[in-house]
């Protein structure tokens, strides 16, 4: 009995690492809206020292956005 207790605490602890390590593989957004840019693809190293990766732009509200668009008068 007291292996298999043993045993349990060991997979318990392995089980919370690897749900450790899965969570920190996501990324979780500070605020609500609408992703306008990404900086970056799947497998880039992020960094955080003080010429950090930008992650994506986030715009709030795209309803209170104004865009500029510079069309040729041939097209």
């Amino acid at each position: 009995v007291k292996v298999a207790e043993a045993t349990l605490l060991a997979l318990k602890a392995s089980w919370d690492q690897a749900a450790m390590q899965f969570e920190n593989t996501n990324i979780k957004s500070p605020a609500s809206g609408i992703v306008t840019a990404v900086g970056i693809s799947k497998g880039e190293r992020v960094t955080t020292d003080l010429n950090a990766t930008v992650i994506a732009e986030i715009a709030p509200d795209v309803s209170k956005m104004e865009a500029k668009l510079n069309i040729d008068e041939r097209d």
